[in-house]
Parts: structure tokens; sequence; C-alpha cells
């Protein structure tokens, strides 16, 4: 590479560089496809990340997982309709914790803002027979937050009413700055029109 020197501007002290829109377009193109993603609570290890994106993505466009030393993850993508599949249809986690993603942008600051609702997931147990399906774990997960998605078992029970029956596990997006709830009360309707009986819903 050929370098150049270009005088800085110093105001108050202050070294300011101020490159031409020319040079920051010039740069864009390797990064135009580009997701960058971070663990707001602990880090994830490179090769961990790396190895999830690649088996996850691996089909889907995903060229080059990359880490600075700030726990930021760039995902850099064969195209853009890749990159958009990726980020409206998928909820990444990683060892049960959620990887925060958006899109690069030129003029992005990469800081580890606490996000407004984050995707959990969530054991909920002692839920009535009855209520071992769609429209019921739906009335019941909306306790916590939005359900997002259920896992293999969940659903197996759901359909075939066999298999694990301790707990339904659900990927609920829930509010950041409220802690979840340890049980909450579920009314079951009675049709013979009497009181409906109060079950406690665990989490």
């Amino acid at each position: 590479m050929k370098f150049e020197y270009h005088s800085p501007e110093v105001c108050e002290g202050r070294v300011i560089i101020r490159p031409p829109l020319s040079v920051d377009i010039q740069g864009r193109k390797a990064w135009e496809n580009c997701i960058v993603g971070y663990f707001f609570e602990r880090r994830v290890a490179f090769h961990t990340m790396e190895f999830h994106a690649k088996r996850h993505w691996g089909n889907r466009g995903l060229m080059e997982v990359i880490m600075n030393d700030d726990g930021f993850f760039f995902f850099k993508f064969n195209c853009e309709a890749d990159l958009l599949e990726v980020l409206e249809d998928e909820v990444c986690m990683v060892k049960g914790k959620p990887l925060i993603m958006q899109r690069w942008y030129p003029q992005i600051v990469l800081s580890k803002d606490v996000p407004k609702f984050i995707p959990l997931w969530v054991k909920i147990f002692n839920v009535p027979l009855q209520f071992w399906n769609s429209a019921g774990l739906s009335r019941i997960g909306s306790g916590i937050g939005n359900i997002l998605m259920d896992d293999g078992l969940t659903e197996k029970m759901c359909h075939e009413a066999t298999g694990r029956l301790s707990f339904a596990k659900l990927l609920i997006e829930v509010d950041a700055k409220k802690p979840l709830p340890d049980y909450f009360y579920m009314l079951i309707p009675n049709e013979e029109g009497r009181e409906p009986v109060e079950v406690v819903v665990r989490v």
C-alpha cells in the first residue's frame, strides 16, 4: 500500500481529522453487506461464535466472521439479500445468550447499549394439560412477553401429546429492564358457569 501525509486540523488543542466524502465512500464497499453483533452481558469466545455462525448461516451467504478487542462481531455476507434474510428471520442465541444484531452503516457508533427488549429462553412449569398447544401456550407465554418460538420438545408435546411434560420452553421477547416473574396466576374457565379455577404457573 502507498501512504500519503495530510496535515490534520488543530482546534483548541484537539487534533481533528476531516477525511473527504470520497475516501469514506471508497472504503464502504468491503463492509456494505455486514452485520454487527454483540453480547451485552458477557462475552462469547470467538471460536464459539464463529462455529455457531457458520453452522447456521454458512448456507445463507455468510463469508467471514471477524471480532475486535471490544467484543463486537462482524459477519460479512455475500449479498444484501442474504444479510436481510438473516436479520429479519433469525433470533440468534449462543449458549443461551442473545446476540444483539444490526446492519453496519457508515455512521455507526459501536457501543453496547442495552436494548429495550431482548429474547430469552424461558421455562414455564405447571402448564395444565389442555393448554399444551399453540393457542394455550400463546395465552400463557403472553404473561411474560412476545413469544418468538418454542423448542423441539415443547413442539413435540403440543403435536403428539408425548415427551417432556415437566415444562414448556419458549423463546420470549421480554422487557430488558424488568425482571422475569417467578410465577403468575391463570384462571381456567368452567363451562358449567361456576367460578374459574386458579392455577399458579411457575417460571
